[in-house]
């Protein structure tokens, strides 16, 4: 039953949100630009993907809604 509600969730839209968990493989440098730094992974092994009301960092989902 409580799996029937969660999916029910994920098909109204009420959860939207994604959490992953990946193990890098093969990274490299992310150019630095306007003092951004970072990695940028080109391999990966995902270890977890599971559905959130709130994902762990609102800040990606603003910028993601910002592009479109």
């Amino acid at each position: 039953p409580e799996s029937e509600q969660v999916f029910a969730l994920i098909a109204e839209g009420i959860i939207r949100g994604a959490s992953i968990r990946a193990r890098p493989l093969k990274t490299r440098p992310r150019r630095a630009a306007a003092g951004e730094a970072g990695l940028i992974l080109d391999e990966w092994d995902l270890e977890e993907w599971s559905w959130v009301a709130v994902p762990a960092n609102p800040e990606a989902v603003a910028q993601v809604l910002a592009r479109s």
